[in-house]
Order: structure tokens, then C-alpha cells, then sequence
């Protein structure tokens, strides 16, 4: 898993350093680097984080479709940051 840093621009928000946080508690490797539009093409699965969106898959990238339009992992942290706002989670 990866997300851009900080440096590159992108906002450091809550949900995004709250799915990260997720992310370690699940044991799945997470370093921020900077990607290609290529790599985003071949990746199995990619989403975005942001207060009103919360946890969304993003389905495909300049009419390319991601992965095989399953997102399990995206899901798992989708449900997961879910219980964790509404209360449902008490290790958050």
C-alpha cells in the first residue's frame, strides 16, 4: 500500500492518517512514495480517503478499469473506519 507524502502535496488529513493507522493494525506493508500513472493502472485496487467520502474505491483511472473490480482490501478498511466513527470499534 502506498499514498503519496505529505511533500508532494497531498493533504494530511484525519481519515487518510486514520486509514493508515488501520493499515499497521492489519499488518499491511504502507510506505508513501510517489507513483506513475502506470503503476496506478496495473494496481489491483486503489481508493481515496476524505472526510464526506470517507473510504471509496476508485473503480478505474482514464477509462482503465482497476483490478478486477473487486476491492476487498478497500472494503475491509471501509467497514472498518465505519464502526471505528460511529462508535462501534473501542480500540478507537
Amino acid at each position: 500500500m502506498s499514498t503519496p507524502p505529505a511533500s508532494s502535496g497531498i493533504l494530511r488529513g484525519i481519515t487518510r492518517d486514520t486509514i493508515i493507522r488501520f493499515l499497521a493494525d492489519e499488518h499491511l506493508t504502507f510506505h508513501p512514495n510517489d507513483f506513475t500513472r502506470e503503476e496506478l493502472f496495473t494496481a489491483d485496487e486503489l481508493f481515496y480517503t476524505g472526510t464526506a467520502a470517507r473510504v471509496m474505491p476508485i473503480r478505474e483511472v482514464d477509462g482503465r478499469p482497476i483490478g478486477t473490480g473487486n476491492y476487498p482490501v478497500t472494503m475491509r478498511l471501509r467497514l472498518r473506519y465505519e464502526a471505528a466513527i460511529h462508535g462501534k470499534a473501542p480500540e478507537y
